[in-house]
């Protein structure tokens, strides 16, 4: 027994066209609508925010090395710890967002 047992059409099958289906989906999520959008805002931002990791590690790393002292590494400390922090809160904001969109 495959994975696809037992997924054969039945005669009893309702038969949908594309758009019904895609205008069933939209009436579902549109009262939705206003929170959708922040997810995908709140997407944007931690993509933003993944994505301009590397270079903020890469500035910290040059400072790190032209002013090793020891407030510089706390300065990085508490920058990479700031953006860790950030991600995990924006990424919790969506997901609580998206849970109560479906």
């Amino acid at each position: 027994m495959g994975f696809f047992a037992g997924l054969n059409e039945e005669k009893y099958d309702r038969q949908y066209t594309d758009r019904q289906l895609v205008n069933r989906i939209f009436d579902f999520f549109r009262p939705q609508t206003a929170r959708l959008v922040w997810v995908s805002a709140l997407v944007v931002a931690i993509a933003a925010i993944g994505a301009s990791l590397p270079i903020v590690v890469s500035r910290m790393v040059d400072l790190l090395k032209d002013q090793p002292s020891v407030n510089s590494i706390w300065l990085v400390f508490f920058i990479l710890l700031a953006v860790g922090v950030a991600i995990w809160g924006l990424n919790w904001a969506r997901r609580s967002m998206v849970i109560r969109a479906v």
